[in-house]
C-alpha cells in the first residue's frame, strides 16, 4: 500500500496515517473474484487403466458432474457457501466457493462404456479402462 507523502507532517503523523489506513481497509467486507477455479488432478497410467485422482474437498457428491466429449473429460462441481447468522462477521475467508471445472485431453484407447467413478474423504477417483487388444493379427481379404 502506498500513502502519499507529505512534507509538512512528521514521521510520527505519516505512520499514524498508515495504521488508520491499514485498520480503514482491514474491516471492508471482502470481494468476490468471479473467476473459473481450477481442480488439481492427477493423471495416471497403469497397465489395464487410466486412472484421475481430483481434490475436491467440501463438495457434496451430488454437486459432481463428470462428462467425456470427443476424448476430453471434464470435471465440474459446485461449492456452496454455508450460511451464516446475520449477526456473525467474516473477517477473512481463504475458502473458495462457487464452480470449480478441469478439462483433460484423454487417450483414444478408453474403454468409455467401463468407465467408473467414486467420491470419498475429498477424493474424486475416476477409472478409465482401455480398450482390450485383439492381438497383432489382422487378415486381409483379397478382393
Amino acid at each position: 500500500m502506498l500513502v502519499r507523502y507529505d512534507r509538512n507532517m512528521s514521521p510520527l503523523a505519516h505512520i499514524f496515517k498508515e495504521l488508520e489506513e491499514i485498520e480503514r481497509n482491514f474491516f471492508q467486507p471482502l470481494k468476490k473474484v468471479d473467476t473459473d477455479i481450477s481442480i488439481p488432478v492427477k493423471f495416471i497410467e497403469k497397465e489395464d487403466r487410466y486412472e484421475v485422482l481430483a481434490e475436491i474437498p467440501g463438495v457434496e457428491k451430488e454437486n459432481i458432474s463428470i462428462d467425456i466429449n470427443n476424448d476430453i473429460l471434464t470435471i465440474s462441481a459446485i461449492k456452496k457457501e454455508e450460511k451464516i447468522k446475520d449477526s456473525d462477521k467474516v473477517h477473512f475467508s481463504y475458502i473458495e466457493y462457487g464452480e470449480f471445472k478441469q478439462s483433460i485431453k484423454l487417450p483414444k484407447d478408453i474403454d468409455l462404456e467401463n468407465v467408473e467413478a467414486e467420491y470419498e474423504n475429498g477424493i474424486l477417483k475416476i477409472k478409465l479402462p482401455k480398450v482390450k487388444k485383439e492381438g497383432n493379427i489382422k487378415r486381409i481379404v483379397v478382393k
